[in-house]
């Protein structure tokens, strides 16, 4: 799913089919926000759960020996899925191998398309990757920012620290007063792992880009959940997007996901 509203955030949701919730408080927090919206929202394979959270760069682009030209492994699986459509090699695979083989090639298009998505509307701007964690910690909601936990200067954690820090500020604080939330930064989740996809795709350097980490106490055990969606949407717009005004008239109407008064 692709949504380009021109706005200078865009939302990320890479597990959308697979966590419970977590495409529903990202689809709305970026309406509401008139941000841009992108959702992993269904699997090739439904008995194979796969998140892009983390990627292999193999996956996307891989050098080839020899100096020949450089192709995907998309394109390897491919060419070797031509191969198996005759008839003397078919009759030599099993079933189930020759399903699996289609599954990943549909999987590694699937993935080539959703980080091309990214990238083609990502450009000088803002992404945040919305996730969902069941982990057992004394904060809430969880911000990561590619830095490691135990060496908090191992590099730059993101594009522009000046205005990640102040968003953090000014969220952690809104979120503390209005729902009582506790949130943290780079302590209980860190995102300093290679196969990180926003480090896949350039992060700090050519990507600005952070993750957030929300309970599940929040996105499905709170019945305010859409309104902690509006207050991070409100911060989100108001430190990194200026364009228009939040949106949650028609939610509001319906009384949906927000205080019963």
């Amino acid at each position: 799913c692709k949504i380009d509203r021109g706005s200078d955030v865009t939302i990320v949701s890479t597990s959308s089919y697979d966590e419970p919730s977590m495409g529903n408080v990202a689809y709305y927090l970026a309406m509401m926000g008139g941000f841009n919206f992108i959702s992993k929202e269904a699997e090739s394979n439904p008995l194979h759960h796969v998140s892009y959270y983390n990627i292999d760069k193999k996956m996307l682009n891989v050098p080839e020996d020899n100096g020949e030209k450089k192709r995907t492994l998309f394109q390897k699986i491919s060419d070797y899925m031509d191969h198996l459509n005759t008839p003397e090699l078919i009759r030599k695979q099993q079933r189930i191998q020759h399903e699996e083989a289609i599954n990943r090639k549909k999987e590694l298009k699937n993935l080539n398309q959703f980080v091309k998505d990214i990238v083609e509307i990502s450009k000088g701007k803002w992404v945040i990757f919305l996730v969902s964690t069941n982990g057992i910690y004394d904060s809430d909601i969880h911000f990561a920012t590619g830095v490691s936990n135990d060496n908090k200067r191992s590099g730059e954690s993101t594009a522009d620290n000046e205005v990640f820090n102040k968003l953090y500020g000014v969220m952690s604080q809104e979120l503390l007063e209005k729902h009582h939330l506790k949130t943290d930064c780079n302590q209980s989740i860190t995102t300093n792992n290679e196969s990180n996809i926003a480090k896949v795709l350039g992060a700090p350097r050519t990507l600005k880009a952070f993750s957030i980490f929300i309970s599940y106490e929040v996105t499905c055990r709170n019945s305010e959940y859409l309104y902690v969606a509006q207050t991070m949407a409100n911060v989100i717009k108001n430190e990194l997007d200026k364009k228009g005004c939040v949106n949650t008239d028609e939610m509001r109407e319906y009384g949906y996901g927000f205080p019963e008064n």
